[in-house]
């Protein structure tokens, strides 16, 4: 793992992920790395002990993001981490600080001394305001809890605030009079559609996910009339607000990735490296280096994921007057933009995603310079 040590040592700036990945019990659409236990002890000893590893590099620390797992059910470690990373490594003035929360953990006080302490942005797990979706998700919290949870980091003094949503869940959903009540309270709101991961118990039981065009829809024309920026396709956020962090990922940025089952990236120019730490806790703890693989990310593959980010977030890719016409044939004016800097995709056609960035892909394999090509904004006759 030397060769790696020696390329993070080339870096200058990072986002750092540090994934707390204990909880109470594991909900059944989760395939994250996920511990179900209270013995904490031993691992924060060990992750302490990887971010000492990196912490004699001089890069600077743009963002530091906890993940989970739950972070805020072992809060009583929150504190403590965070000082060590101010000790030994070196943030941004501006450094954006991120703490993934369950709604019935507000009532945890060192996760309120953290929170008053530091003022970080707030991710909270709301998933749902529907008592029936919430029991189905396997979430223990209510719609009381949600709205006590936004009312005492208000009360601290805490507004970028995000809240993470899931669809597809199931049955009649008035998505926005749901949400409604929460809106004033937020800075930013992701999306997710219910997926069926291998190992879960929703994969398992093989529930399916009901898709409904109407339930994403919806909450895209309510958000974008709150005041809400379409930023990436899960992803929506007042002016301002965007996540620095999320940002370092669809970007391919460096990010360093400390905990159980964490992933790192390092952005080398044209190409990168990926590392993966050790997923289950065992290995993570009998190991001294917690990576357990990394791989190297050539340019035709990095281009490639660098191209699906940009259709995800929105950015136009320049293309030949001959596909960009193919395209426009294809999809309405709903689905795709034409932009004086190329085509890209609406918010609408987030529906289409997959088709459209599948084209974009299969002529990026026979014109492997697609996007540094001269694009012609003329939307010319298709005849």
């Amino acid at each position: 793992m030397s060769e790696l040590k020696n390329l993070w040592a080339q870096v200058d700036r990072v986002g750092l992920y540090i994934h707390f990945p204990f909880c109470r019990r594991r909900c059944p659409y989760c395939d994250f790395p996920v511990v179900v236990s209270k013995d904490w002890r031993g691992y924060f000893k060990e992750l302490n002990n990887e971010l000492s590893q990196y912490s004699k590099n001089n890069y600077l620390v743009e963002s530091v993001y906890f993940g989970g797992g739950t972070p805020s059910y072992s809060a009583e470690y929150l504190d403590s981490t965070f000082q060590f990373v101010e000790k030994n490594f070196v943030l941004d003035s501006s450094v954006e600080i991120t703490i993934e929360v369950n709604p019935e953990d507000l009532k945890n006080q060192d996760l309120v001394f953290f929170l008053k302490k530091y003022k970080p942005r707030v991710s909270l797990g709301v998933q749902s305001l529907n008592p029936k979706h919430l029991k189905i998700l396997g979430r223990e919290h209510s719609p009381e809890d949600i709205m006590h949870a936004l009312e005492v980091l208000n009360l601290i003094g805490i507004s970028n605030i995000n809240v993470d949503l899931i669809i597809g869940v199931g049955g009649r959903r008035n998505i926005t009079k749901e949400i409604s009540p929460i809106i004033e309270f937020v800075s930013h709101v992701s999306v997710y559609l219910l997926t069926l991961e291998h190992g879960t118990h929703f994969y398992e039981s093989k529930r399916n996910p009901r898709i409904s065009e109407k339930e994403y829809l919806d909450i895209v024309e309510y958000l974008l009339e709150n005041n809400f920026i379409h930023y990436e396709i899960s992803n929506f956020s007042k002016p301002g607000f965007e996540s620095v962090h999320n940002r370092k990922y669809w970007e391919h940025n460096s990010v360093l990735g400390v905990g159980l089952g964490a992933v790192s990236f390092i952005n080398l120019g044209h190409t990168g490296v990926r590392a993966f730490n050790f997923k289950g806790l065992k290995d993570y703890l009998n190991n001294s280096s917690k990576t357990a693989l990394f791989e190297f990310i050539n340019s035709d593959t990095l281009a490639r994921e660098k191209l699906i980010f940009k259709v995800r977030t929105f950015k136009p890719v320049a293309v030949p007057n001959q596909i960009r016409n193919t395209l426009i044939k294809k999809y309405s004016p709903k689905v795709i933009e034409v932009t004086s800097l190329g085509i890209k995709l609406t918010s609408f056609g987030v529906l289409y995603s997959n088709e459209v960035i599948n084209d974009l892909l299969y002529f990026k394999a026979t014109l492997p310079n697609l996007d540094e090509l001269e694009f012609d904004t003329t939307r010319s006759s298709l005849s």
